[in-house]
């Protein structure tokens, strides 16, 4: 009998034994695995430190310009509308596009004679860059850009006997330093500005055509240039990042 009750106890101490394990193993487990939680938040976080960056910026000046009342005509304003940039780490990848196009024409009434005109323009850009972080609110930037630039101007005058077309027109590529500075106001939306000294080395070309006697016509004038276009601090691009 004092040995079935024996057994009894030493039977209740292995079951007991057996759930304290249980219970730890269970323990350990939830605790191995909110560690692996961990560990796999932390590497989404490293993931997404080194993930891509977007920033989309549209070219703000003439805005603000007609909201303070500002002389335009002093100002030496970017001629890029739109900018895009690609970013990984501190480095970045950018380019941006503009231009302009402008017609018009006069006609006196009652007659044949008209004039018009057509002027043309198109730049572009793309270059690499670097950022640095300076306090909770201002970056800084600072690259190089290899730039594409046309302008074409071409006027007719009608006099009702012949056309006479005068074109101009002038294409050009360069490269050089740029350096910018931008001001946060959250983690999305920033204003940035920015100074840049590119050289610009195109050809010109000068033209007057007579459409009913071509033998008129001038001989086409060519050209060649080399000019630093220096683009100063006082355009504002409005740029927000996703």
């Amino acid at each position: 009998m004092g040995q079935i009750i024996l057994q009894e106890n030493l039977y209740s101490r292995l079951l007991n034994l057996n759930k304290q394990i249980m219970l730890r193993n269970i323990f350990s487990i939830v605790i191995l695995l909110g560690f692996s939680i961990h560990l796999f938040g932390q590497e989404n976080t490293e993931k997404v430190k080194l993930s891509f960056t977007h920033e989309l910026g549209i070219n703000a000046t003439h805005l603000i310009n007609k909201l303070i009342h500002y002389n335009s005509d002093t100002l030496n304003n970017s001629p890029y509308y739109i900018t895009y940039r690609l970013g990984h780490g501190n480095w970045g990848v950018r380019v941006g596009i503009g231009g302009s196009r402008k017609y018009s024409e006069i006609k006196q009434k009652g007659y044949a004679d008209s004039k018009s005109s057509l002027n043309y323009r198109f730049d572009a850009r793309i270059g690499i860059d670097y950022q640095v972080q300076f306090g909770k609110r201002f970056v800084g930037n600072f690259g190089l850009d290899l730039v594409k630039r046309s302008i074409v101007s071409d006027d007719i005058d009608d006099s009702g006997y012949d056309k006479i077309e005068v074109l101009n027109q002038f294409h050009g590529y360069g490269f050089g330093p740029v350096a910018g500075i931008k001001y946060m106001f959250n983690s999305h939306l920033s204003l940035y500005t920015e100074a840049s000294f590119y050289m610009i080395y195109g050809n010109t070309d000068n033209a007057r055509i007579f459409k009913n006697f071509p033998e008129l016509n001038d001989n086409i004038l060519q050209s060649t240039s080399a000019e630093l276009n220096t683009v100063l601090t006082s355009g504002i691009f409005l740029i927000y990042q996703f």
